[in-house]
């Protein structure tokens, strides 16, 4: 199963964060996957990106079982470079013998740092002419 946001333009970012609040519960990733998956710049101006991996719960032998909201962040900057149309997906395969909460998902949010202007700035205004003298 599949959230899929629709396409964001952050290609004037030179830092992206992805955020949001989640309250997990699965099994180990060994049984269910629950992954965070964001689209990459592709190869060049409209070509479709292919998914990046950000997150994935633990391989280990415990469940993820969280009890109260917890706010994530992840810089998914490298993805967004030149990246006119990032997406982001919130997925989940399971292998349907245990049930738990899965994915619970609330105020995602991309925050661009705008590129840096890489133009000298203005020069000053030249000085004013003395008054004249009396």
């Amino acid at each position: 199963i599949h959230a899929t946001s629709p396409p964001v333009d952050v290609s004037g970012c030179d830092m992206v964060l992805l955020s949001y609040w989640r309250r997990l519960g699965v099994e180990s990733s060994s049984f269910d996957m629950a992954y965070v998956s964001v689209t990459d710049a592709g190869s060049g101006p409209g070509q479709t990106g292919a998914w990046v991996g950000v997150y994935m719960n633990p391989p280990s032998n415990t469940y993820t079982q969280e009890t109260s909201w917890t706010e994530v962040t992840h810089d998914v900057s490298s993805e967004a470079v030149g990246n006119t149309a990032m997406q982001v997906r919130f997925s989940l395969n399971s292998d349907g013998t245990v049930s738990f909460t899965g994915w619970n998902v609330d105020d995602v949010k991309i925050t661009c740092e705008p590129a840096a202007n890489t133009s000298p700035p203005p020069s000053p205004p030249p000085p004013s002419p003395p008054p004249p003298s009396p």
